[in-house]
């Protein structure tokens, strides 16, 4: 996803915690 993307680019950590949460919004 665009939003993960950018959450990789600012931390490649948060890219587990962005995916966490797209999967709490979906």
């Amino acid at each position: 996803h665009e939003h993960c993307r950018v959450c990789a680019e600012a931390c490649r950590s948060c890219v587990q915690a962005c995916d966490e949460l797209l999967a709490g919004l979906g």
